[in-house]
C-alpha cells in the first residue's frame, strides 16, 4: 500500500513541477529565478518520496537477504565473487559508513543511484513526467529494482545515457555505458544500440520475426548457449536451478501489449516523428525477442528488465506523438 501512496505524492509533486515549466514568464528575471526554484523544489519533493522509503527499507527484496549474508561478506573478506568493481565500492563506503555495525548504508546508496538517474532521465527525456513516475513505480522495474540491484543501477545509468546517442555524443555515450558496466556486467551489450541507432524496423515486420524466433527457438538457444559460453556472460544461467522454463505471464502481456501499441502509433503517425525514438523502439524490440523465446531462457525476467524500463519514457513519448497528427 505504501507504494500507491509514494506514487501518488511523488505524481502530484511532478505535476506541480510540469505546470511551472508551462507557464509563460515574461515579468523579469526576479519571477524567472522564482519559477526555477520552484520547480527544483517540486522535482526534488517527487524524488525523495520514491528515493527515502528506499533507503531505509529492511529485509525487502531477495537480493537484501542473499548480500547481507552472501556477496556482501564475500567482498569484506576479500574473498572471489561475482560481483563487479564499482558495486564493491559500494559495499565498502556503505560499510564504512555503517561504521562497520550495519549493512544498511550499502541499500541506501544503491536505492539512491537507481532512483537517481532514473529521475534524471525522466526529466531529460520524458514528454510527460509523471505518467513516467507511474510506469516506473507501477510497471515493475522499481520492485525489480529492490531484488535486481546491481542490474538495476546499470540500467538506470544506461536510461540516462541514452541521451548521448540523439545528441551525437558517442564518447559521453560510452563512459557511461562503461561505468554501468562496472556496476553489472550485462550492460556491455547497450555498446551496440549507438551503432545500431540508424537501423529503422517496421514494428509489423518485428512481429513477424517475434513468430519466426518462437518457431525456432529451441535451436536459437543452443545458439545462445555457445556464444554464452566463449564470452562467459549468462552462461552459468543455462542449466541451473533457473533454467526450468518459468517466467512470468504478466511480464510476456505488458511487452505484447507494448507492441500492439507500437504498431498502431506507427499506422498514425508520420515516419519522422515515430523514429524520432529509434533507439527506444530498437530497446523495445530486444524486449519482443525475448519474449518471443521467453520459455526456452532462465531469468527471462531478469531479461526483460533490462530492457523494459524504455517504456518509462518510450509510452508517453509515443503518446504525444500521436496527438501532434
Amino acid at each position: 500500500m505504501i507504494y500507491i501512496y509514494m506514487t501518488i505524492f511523488s505524481m502530484f509533486f511532478a505535476y506541480l513541477y510540469t505546470s511551472i515549466e508551462k507557464i509563460r514568464i515574461v515579468d523579469g528575471i526576479e519571477n524567472n529565478m522564482t519559477a526555477k526554484i520552484e520547480k527544483y523544489l517540486f522535482f526534488t519533493l517527487s524524488f525523495l518520496i520514491i528515493c527515502i522509503p528506499g533507503m531505509i527499507r529492511y529485509n525487502v527484496g531477495i537480493d537484501y537477504t542473499t548480500y547481507s549474508s552472501y556477496q556482501i561478506p564475500a567482498v569484506l573478506g576479500h574473498q572471489v565473487v561475482k560481483v563487479e568493481l564499482l558495486y564493491k565500492v559500494v559495499i565498502w563506503a556503505g560499510y564504512w559508513l555503517g561504521q562497520g555495525r550495519t549493512y544498511q548504508y550499502i541499500f541506501a546508496i544503491t536505492n539512491f543511484l537507481i532512483v537517481f538517474f532514473v529521475f534524471k532521465y525522466i526529466k531529460d527525456q520524458s514528454t510527460n513526467v509523471y505518467l513516467s513516475i507511474l510506469i516506473f513505480m507501477m510497471g515493475g522495474f522499481f520492485t525489480f529494482s529492490l531484488s535486481g540491484m546491481r542490474q538495476s543501477i546499470g540500467v538506470a545509468i544506461v536510461l540516462y545515457a541514452l541521451k548521448y546517442i540523439k545528441e551525437k555524443r558517442p564518447i559521453l555515450f560510452l563512459v557511461f555505458i562503461g561505468i554501468a558496466t562496472l556496476f553489472h556486467s550485462a550492460c556491455i551489450l547497450f555498446v551496440f544500440f549507438y551503432i545500431f541507432k540508424k537501423i529503422k524496423i517496421n514494428p509489423f515486420y518485428m512481429t513477424l520475426t517475434m513468430i519466426f524466433v518462437f518457431l525456432l527457438s529451441g535451436y536459437i538457444r543452443q545458439g545462445i548457449i555457445f556464444i554464452s559460453d566463449k564470452l562467459g556472460l549468462y552462461s552459468e544461467y543455462f542449466g541451473g536451478q533457473f533454467d526450468n522454463g518459468s517466467f512470468s505471464k504478466l511480464l510476456a502481456l505488458v511487452v505484447i501489449m507494448m507492441m500492439c501499441f507500437v504498431c498502431f502509433v506507427y499506422l498514425q503517425v508520420p515516419k519522422a516523428e515515430f523514429y524520432k525514438f529509434n533507439t527506444e523502439i530498437n530497446l523495445h524490440y530486444c524486449a519482443c525477442l525475448v519474449v518471443a523465446m521467453i520459455a526456452k531462457l532462465p531469468t527471462p525476467s531478469r531479461l526483460l528488465f533490462l530492457f523494459i524500463p524504455i517504456y518509462i519514457t518510450l509510452v508517453p513519448n509515443l503518446e504525444s506523438v500521436k496527438y501532434l497528427v
